[in-house]
């Protein structure tokens, strides 16, 4: 089976959560695990059929999980990227119960979805198919707001500080290892840019505050990591 996977830590450090995908969603469910890593006990296992690509994230309080997809509703094996074969699905779940709590469905598109999970334990931001950077509120399964990027594409999942202020989001660049990319910091829960950060080398392959929230760190494709001054 071709399928993908990927793994990212709460913030607690001790719990993390284990997506894995396949691009032809008949041969493979999608699959969302979250483990506790201290303990070396799965906390719980979602199989979500239909999906072909997805991504998930875990609350801070590790009560809920936010998932988005694309779930492909065509009956052939190619699962297209238009509204009529395929939605963008996101879903709100109750870590203990392994029960979905509501559900937002949205447009198709040949995007990648990003989720991560917001410090008041009840938004989200999710990077849709289409490209757009919405708030996704957890208790009503509803975009609230779009984020307005100036036009860039989302190219990696957005990063909160540590104080919970702020959240980074790295743009795409285009093809190539010397071609620059956007670094856009925003302030939360407003989502009003404050900074806006170029980097070369390509898109960013991972982000992260430090502990104060008072700098960013990227790293690019082409091995160069670069410290950003955040203003406050």
């Amino acid at each position: 089976v071709d399928s993908t996977s990927s793994a990212q830590f709460a913030v607690d450090g001790q719990k993390a959560v284990v997506v894995s995908w396949s691009f032809n969603h008949k041969q493979a469910p999608g699959r969302v695990t979250v483990w506790n890593v201290v303990a070396g006990k799965r906390l719980t296992s979602l199989e979500l059929p239909g999906y072909n690509v997805l991504s998930a994230a875990l609350t801070p309080d590790g009560k809920y999980l936010v998932t988005a997809g694309r779930k492909v509703f065509a009956k052939d094996d190619q699962g297209g990227m238009n509204d009529k074969d395929s939605k963008l699905v996101i879903t709100t779940w109750e870590v203990a119960s392994q029960q979905a709590k509501g559900e937002f469905t949205g447009k198709s598109g040949f995007g990648t979805p990003f989720v991560t999970a917001a410090p008041d334990n009840k938004s989200a931001l999710v990077t849709t198919l289409d490209g757009s950077l919405v708030v996704y509120d957890l208790p009503t399964a509803k975009v609230t707001k779009t984020v307005d990027l100036s036009r860039n594409t989302v190219g990696l999942a957005p990063v909160f500080s540590a104080d919970g202020k702020k959240f980074a989001v790295a743009s795409q660049s285009g093809f190539g290892p010397n071609n620059s990319a956007k670094i856009l910091i925003f302030d939360w829960p407003t989502a009003a840019l404050k900074q806006t950060f170029t980097t070369t080398g390509g898109t960013p392959l991972a982000m992260t505050f430090s502990p104060d929230s008072k700098w960013l760190v990227t790293g690019s494709p082409d091995t160069t990591a670069t410290v950003w001054e955040v203003k406050p």
